[in-house]
């Protein structure tokens, strides 16, 4: 039986439900695209700001339906690889294709290395890097079927290019998603699939803006460390989530089918030297 189709691309976008996931969902609303949005809409880490909620989710929906789109949005723990596989083929079943996948969903806190537990660390991996492998490997497998090819964008950090003092949790995460980039990079190229990452610095979102960095700065060597590893090369600030969305949806569009296999830097020039 042959699954419906629109003549609408399609973009699926994990972590939809607010900040920067929910920028890259207007973005491509704009653009044309019809949605598939995945949030987990729950505390799945021990995160000092309070976790995305279905309500959020539903307001992301409601926006993207607003600027004309068809959107599938659906709470799920991304983590959870059959979930993620239904919620998924659910979606083409509705829609038929899949163009873009946009794998934004990731936690962020700070501990120490001597004070990080297994659970920390499980729960970092868990939500960074494993939630990306179960979307991609339910969700690539739909982009090779159409024959159109397409293009994958991973939301790494600048945590994924250099170190970041008291987060080697995260940053090993981060790293694991460009490995996982370049991989699929190669592995898809013959599909015509283009493969690539972000490296945001900070961004003004409820992650960066309720992070507890009590675990650094109430130590004034362990601030100082951290603080070494921010040197920016324009006035330090946030980006916002539109400018980070531009950027992705910049690597998706046409104007960008040459690139792959790269990490793209939004830090105002932390990365540079």
């Amino acid at each position: 039986m042959t699954e419906p189709s629109t003549a609408r691309p399609v973009a699926l976008i994990t972590g939809a439900a607010r900040g920067q996931g929910r920028a890259h969902a207007e973005s491509f609303a704009a653009r044309g695209h019809d949605l598939v949005l995945l949030d987990a809409c729950a505390q799945v880490a021990p995160t000092s700001y309070p976790p995305a909620t279905r309500e959020q989710l539903d307001e992301t929906r409601q926006a993207c339906e607003v600027a004309g789109s068809r959107v599938v949005a659906t709470a799920v723990d991304l983590r959870d690889g059959p979930a993620v596989r239904t919620a998924i083929d659910d979606a083409m079943a509705q829609f038929g294709r899949l163009d873009v996948i946009v794998s934004n969903a990731g936690v962020s806190f700070f501990r120490p290395f001597l004070e990080l537990t297994d659970d920390d660390w499980d729960s970092m991996i868990g939500n960074n890097l494993t939630t990306a492998q179960r979307v991609l490997s339910a969700a690539v497998p739909h982009v090779v079927r159409g024959g159109r090819g397409g293009s994958i964008v991973l939301t790494a950090s600048v945590a994924g290019v250099k170190v970041i003092p008291y987060e080697s949790h995260y940053v090993a995460s981060k790293h694991g998603l460009i490995g996982l980039m370049r991989t699929l990079a190669v592995e898809l190229a013959p599909y015509g699939i283009r493969v690539n990452a972000i490296a945001p610095g900070g961004v003004a979102t409820a992650m960066a803006e309720g992070s507890d960095l009590g675990a650094v700065f109430d130590d004034e060597q362990r601030s100082a460390t951290f603080m070494a590893s921010f040197s920016p090369l324009l006035p330090p600030h946030m980006a916002t989530p539109a400018e980070v969305a531009g950027v992705v949806a910049f690597l998706c569009s046409d104007a960008a089918r040459a690139i792959t296999g790269h990490v793209v830097p939004i830090d105002f020039g932390v990365t540079a030297r």
